[in-house]
Parts: C-alpha cells; structure tokens; sequence
C-alpha cells in the first residue's frame, strides 16, 4: 500500500502543475499506466475494503484527467481503464451474479454552465436524430425530472411474479454479488410487491442507505467495543450489507430507497415518463424518496440544483444526499438518446460541494478563551468544503487529539455539515509518513505565563488572570447580544482598546462615556466622533439592562443566560446592594433550593463572589452607573406557562431574543434545544432540525399564533397586533 498512497501523492502534484495540452505522447505513455493503476487501486479501497484514503473530489480530479488524456490519445486507451469500465469493485466471497441490463453511473456536474452543456449536447444529439430519422419536434418535446442523489450501494432487486427472489450489487456494472439474504433483513424491502396482478418480472435499481442517527449509534458501539470507526455513513452502510453473518446485518438499521425500473415484463401497464415511474414505484409500497420535480426548461433545472433552501432540507434529513440527479423525463426519448459504455446520455449528477475531504495537518496554534482555556487550532491545507475554502479547524482539547492520535503532517477526513463549524473525523493512517506530535504548550501563547491542568480537567489553562487575550475574549462576551448587548463595539475596537493599554477590565470601558477618554479615541485609526457617540449612547442605555444580563456578561463558569435568568427569578426582591447580592449567591442553602443549580455552580458563584478583583470591578460597575437591582420580579398573578418549557425553531416575524424574552416575562423556561422535559414549541417559516426532535418527544406543535392564543389566550396581549395587511399577515402566520 505505502508504494500506492506515494504514487498517489505523486500524480496529485503532476496533474495540478502539467496541463493537458503540454502533455506528449512519450508522457502519455509514463503516465497512463500509473494514473489507471492509482484508480484501481482506490476503487478496491473504496468498494471491497470500505476504507477510502482519498476524498471523493481528489478521486473525481484523478479520474477526469484521466479521461481528459484519453480523449487527446484515444488510440492508446486500453480496455482495463476505469473509464472504460468500472474496475476493482467485486468482492471475493459472494456469489457472482449478472445483470441483465447494464449499471451504469453518472457523469457528475458541479455548476450552472455544465448543467447548460448538457442540456446543449442533448439539444446536438436531438437535432441529428430529427435530420437524420425525420423524426418531427423531438428537440423541443423533452422535460427534465429532479430527484435526490443517493451516494451509497447500489442494487439491483428482482422480482418474479411479484416476490422478493435476489439482490445484487451493482459490481463493475454487468457482474455484482448476491446479497439476498442480507438484503432480505431490510426492513423496506418489501418480500411481496403490493398488487393483485404482478409483472411476470421487475427489476429495479434500489439505493441502501445507513440513516445519520444510526451511524452515530454504531459508532459509538464500535468505540466502546475498541473497534475502528467508520468514516462516513456510506462506508458504514457498505460495511454492513456484505457482512457474513445475516444477523449482524439485521442489526445495523438499513434503509433502502428504488429510483428506477430496469426491466418490466408481463404487464399491460404503459409507462411514457419518469415521473409516471416514480408514481408507480410508489403505489406498489416501494420506499421512493417523497422529493421529486418536473422541469420543462434548463433554466428551472438550474435554479433547483442551485436552490440553497432545498439543499438545507436535505441537510437536515436523516439521510445523506449528495446532489441530485436530473433525467430527460421522456422513456422513448431515452432510448433514442443512447448511452456510452460507461454512463447514460440521459441523465447527469449534479453534485452539492463536498461536505466531507481529506486534507493535510500543517502546524497547530494555541488560542486563550476568556476563562484561560487553551484550544488547540489545526492549520489545514485549503480545501474546498460545501462551497466555502476552509484552511483552519478547531481540535476541540488535548484529549480529542489523543483519541484521534493526530499528529502534524496527517492526511485528515474533514467534514463540514450545513454551516456549522469544520472539524476532523479521524487519520488517515494509511497515509502517515513524516509526522509530529501535538505537545500542549508549557506556557501560554499570548502573555508566556505558565501552563497550568488542574487535577481531574480536561483543559489547560494559562495561568495569568490578566491575560490581554483572556480580557479581549471578556469583552467580546461582555458587550454580546446574550450579555449587556452593546452595539458599535466590536472585535477591532476591542483589540484596539487593549493594545493601546486604554482598558484594563469590562468595567473600562464606561469610561467611553468621558469626554477624556472620548478626546483620546478619535485620534486612533478608524475611530470617529460619530462613532464615539453612537458608543456612548449604547452604554448609557446598557446600564438599565435587567440584572440576569449583567450576571451573564460577568463570565462566571457554569454560569450563562439561563442559569442568570434563574438566579434574577429567585433573589430576594429586598436586595439593594452588592454585598446583599454577594451574599445571596454564595448562599450555597439558598441556591440548592432553586431547580436547576447544580453543585459545579454553586462552587463557581462561591469562587467568583469571594474573589477581590471581581468585587472591585462590580462596585467599579456600579461607580459608572449599571443598575444591578434593575429586573422584574415575579408576578404575584399566575401565569398561564409559568414552569413550562418551550422552544422555538423557524424564522420569525420577531426577533428571536423578544419572543423568548417575551415568554420568559410569563415565567416559562426556554430550552435552546427540545428535550424530554419540553412542553410545547413555536414553529414558524423554513423550521430546522429541532422540530423532528420535538416531535420525535411528542412536544405539543404550534405553528401560528392563532393557535398558540386558543390554548394561551392570555398571551395575546403580549405580542403586538397582527397586522391588517394580508401580505404583512402571511408574514405572521403560515
């Protein structure tokens, strides 16, 4: 293998400096033979083995240059090439079986103008066939479905009479394995077609697919087994259809999806598009993915493969879709439109950005969080993830690198799911060469002050309170939206501020408010009078701020927004001072009794309120003006939610924060994320992965306002009006 992955390596750098058209023939004939042994040898990796080394991208760039420098040489190419036909994909232990009709797969396009240059070569192949055949408007009698894009296994399932008698791989294409009797576990292949006169035989291509909650639940089986993971759902589920022993199989909670009819004979049914296919799949209780659109023209073709919001669907599915596919909808076209022998004129793939890469581990930088934390950040070679470059990615803490045992110098699997932060899944081992250990730093990056790991932690910590980069990450939160919300002070005022040595604490920066300090400011670069006032304005008026907020911005650990909005919820309303507030939340008795404050956060608020430093800048908080004892207390009146918990999902007429403050005034709880414990959820317009989870717990749904005041018709007085507009109402309600 070691002498693959370098030829690997080395056809990776050759194929990104030496364009095609530079290429002669005695280069042709150096490197033809190596870039058709390369492939083969991934496509055994990936189809036999399970256990990819590339991503899908490198692999497709290795494979179009490839055929780029067949078609410049096309008397040279030779039958065992991969684009030729699919080779290295069948297993030694099954059974061979073969196909009746071919297999093909897909040419992928990854933009608008390859989606165009289909749509141009079908229109090419059209016309000559109108010459040539005298065949009348079949270039402008064509429409286009669109459908997910399953990335998994593919196979063929028959049916004789309408009974479940085979499944097979789909192989290099024309020979696969029989997997009957694994495939016979899945719970959606159906042992009896649901009609009461059959076809004499159906063949239909089927997808298995590994659902996402099902690969993190074997996942963790396998970890706690001291079993290698699996990289990725499809590797998974590949894994587990071809294992030995049927019963294991039975156990890994495979899906299959069908997508398309190969043979059908002994039926008086005629079938004229896809989309009639789809329907009868469907109608026959097999398991066809509920997604599927009929396009007349390119331009709507384009505009669903470019469609972000469909794609974000996808995302939030318990499926894995990669793309899509889009099919001439028209079966006779079909046919007349033809195929080559290795994929079919009448249908292309249209691939999503990958969401999952390898990439190599550079170097690591050491980042100081607020509360001292020290997170390792990997430097990565960029990559392309789900559209968007990314060369940077977290490794979380010491103990994930140890677990991962990543090194600098590894190829990495790196994935990007929707738009949540990148992160690394695991090594490539197979590719480890030169490499080097991730040591935690002896001092700290920013102020070189000692390292410290208290006993039993995780973490470590830079040991100097008066880190500048702990003050910057402390700032940051302190002027938060989920904090004091102070608008027009941000990242590079912040960093400004501390390297001119202008603020020392949260509570500097008040001191914006004076004219000294004000007249210091403008003469700094980027800083301007407006500016300035805009500052002073959101500080005076933060000042007023209900006291929850001022104890979150106050970083305490343990301690964030909902943990403060129990505290403010509790506290004595005889409070009028700070060393009363002091005392009350070191009152360990006093915060035991309230729900939801744990032992951690009692030692946090116990450690916080005793220390000197922190006092001081309390009072000096209070010296400038922030009014501690600002917040409602509670309602005598009970509320209608009072105690109950809510969560919200969807995008609303209100900002969420007022929506959530807005029920909190009434004593209700908001979970961020729905639980077990959650009582009812708000739904609005485009909702995300949250309603499958409450609706997964049985949570109570509300999806207007309308409905939430027949159940809490208190409520309605609290949010303002619904406007007498019904384009302005349909905002509101949907």
């Amino acid at each position: 293998m070691d002498y693959e992955i370098k030829l690997t390596a080395k056809l990776q750098v050759l194929i990104s400096q030496k364009k095609i058209d530079t290429i002669s023939q005695s280069d042709f004939d150096e490197l033809y033979p190596e870039l058709i042994k390369c492939l083969i040898f991934h496509n055994q990796l990936y189809y036999q083995h399970e256990k990819p080394v590339i991503s899908d991208q490198e692999y497709d760039e290795l494979l179009s240059y490839l055929r780029r420098i067949e078609q410049k040489f096309p008397h040279s190419i030779v039958p065992e090439s991969p684009t030729q036909k699919l080779i290295g994909q069948i297993q030694e232990w099954f059974l061979k079986a073969k196909h009746e009709k071919s297999l093909l797969s897909l040419e992928n396009t990854y933009n608008a103008e390859d989606i165009r240059d289909f749509d141009t070569s079908l229109q090419r192949i059209l016309t000559k066939l109108e010459n040539s055949k005298s065949e009348e408007n079949i270039t402008s009698g064509y429409s286009y479905t669109v459908e997910p894009k399953f990335d998994w296994i593919s196979i063929e399932l028959v049916f004789l009479d309408g009974i479940f008698s085979q499944a097979i791989t789909r192989g290099d294409g024309e020979m696969g394995e029989d997997i009957t009797e694994n495939v016979k576990t899945i719970y959606s292949v159906p042992f009896k077609l649901s009609t009461k006169n059959p076809p004499h035989k159906l063949k239909v291509r089927w997808e298995i697919v590994m659902p996402k909650s099902a690969f993190h639940k074997l996942n963790e089986q396998r970890i706690s087994q001291w079993e290698a993971s699996f990289v990725n759902t499809r590797n998974a589920a590949s894994g587990s259809v071809k294992l030995l022993d049927t019963a294991e199989t039975a156990k890994r909670w495979l899906v299959c999806f069908v997508y398309d009819i190969l043979v059908l004979e002994g039926w008086n049914i005629v079938l004229e598009t896809n989309s009639q296919v789809h329907q009868l799949l469907s109608d026959r209780w097999l398991a066809v993915h509920p997604t599927f659109f009929v396009e007349k023209t390119v331009d709507e073709v384009v505009e669903i493969c470019s469609d972000e919001n469909q794609r974000k669907k996808f995302e939030q599915e318990d499926i894995e879709f990669d793309g899509l596919v889009v099919k001439v909808n028209q079966l006779a076209l079909r046919e007349k439109i033809g195929q080559t022998e290795h994929h079919p004129r009448r249908a292309f793939a249209y691939k999503y950005p990958t969401q999952l890469a390898t990439t190599q581990v550079l170097s690591v930088d050491f980042q100081v969080g607020r509360s001292g934390i020290i997170t390792p950040a990997a430097n990565v070679a960029p990559i392309q993830l789900s559209g968007v470059t990314i060369s940077r990615a977290s490794l979380h803490n010491f103990s994930q690198i140890r677990e991962k045992d990543i090194q600098i110098g590894d190829f990495v699997w790196m994935q990007r799911s929707g738009e949540v932060i990148p992160y690394i899944v695991s090594v490539v081992m197979e590719r480890r060469s030169w490499t080097q250990p991730i040591i935690p730093p002896a001092f700290c990056p920013v102020c070189h002050s000692p390292v410290t790991q208290p006993n039993g932690e995780i973490y470590y910590y830079c040991s100097n309170p008066d880190c500048p980069a702990q003050l910057k990450e402390k700032l940051l939160y302190f002027v938060s939206k989920n904090a004091m919300d102070i608008e027009w002070i941000g990242d590079s005022l912040i960093d400004l501020l501390v390297e001119q040595n202008l603020i020392s604490s949260v509570s500097d920066l008040y001191k914006i408010q004076s004219y000294d300090f004000q007249r210091k400011l403008t003469v700094l670069p980027g800083i301007w009078t407006k500016k300035v006032t805009e500052i002073a304005s959101q500080l005076e008026k933060s000042k007023r701020n209900q006291l929850r907020r001022v104890i979150n911005s106050l970083w305490i650990p343990h301690v964030g927004k909902k943990t403060a909005k129990l505290l403010q919820d509790h506290l004595p309303s005889s409070l009028d001072s700070l060393d009363q507030l002091a005392h009350s939340l070191t009152n360990s008795e006093f915060l035991a009794t309230i729900h939801g404050i744990g032992e951690q956060t009692i030692i946090s608020l116990q450690n916080f309120f005793s220390n000197q430093k922190n006092i001081f800048i309390l009072h000096d908080l209070k010296s400038h003006g922030v009014e501690f004892f600002h917040y409602e207390k509670k309602s005598t009146q009970s509320s209608e939610i009072a105690n109950l918990h809510f969560s919200i999902t969807g995008s609303f007429h209100l900002p969420r924060p007022k929506i959530v403050e807005l029920l909190e005034s009434q004593w209700a709880i908001f979970d961020d994320e729905p639980t077990s414990t959650t009582d009812f959820m708000l739904v609005w317009e485009k909702p995300g992965s949250k309603l499958a989870k409450a609706q997964k717990n049985s949570t109570k749904i509300f999806t207007s306002l309308s409905d939430f005041f027949l159940s809490y018709p208190s409520l309605s007085s609290l949010f303002p009006p619904i406007p007498s507009s019904p384009q302005i109402a349909q905002q509101w309600l949907f």
